[in-house]
């Protein structure tokens, strides 16, 4: 049976920051290159209401600001990832439009 310490020295540290890692629900969030400083802000700002239900409205709130914030960092990204694959096709680099094909996971 292996031991904790035998799986850490198999498998190496990341080379990112592991404080860039923001849960959201169960969803790793600052991982994604896509979520502006202003969404990690309204994130953290999310934790910080205490439970209960006289919260109820502030937490409400500060969510839908966040769907917001998210949806629009998120369309902000595809509009430049459209732009870069529009580009790369143009001047027929398909090396760089498959790559741009393979970051956005379609």
């Amino acid at each position: 049976m292996a031991s904790w310490a035998n799986v850490m020295e198999r498998y190496p540290k990341s080379s990112g920051n592991s404080s860039n890692i923001c849960w959201y629900g169960n969803h790793k969030v600052r991982e994604k290159n896509w979520i502006s400083a202003a969404s990690t802000a309204l994130i953290d700002a999310r934790k910080l209401i205490p439970s209960g239900s006289e919260h109820n409205e502030e937490r409400t709130q500060l969510k839908r600001k966040l769907t917001r914030s998210l949806h629009n960092d998120r369309e902000q990204w595809w509009v430049a990832k459209a732009r870069e694959m529009e580009k790369a096709a143009a001047i027929g680099n398909s090396r760089q439009l498959f790559r741009l094909v393979k970051e956005t996971d379609c």
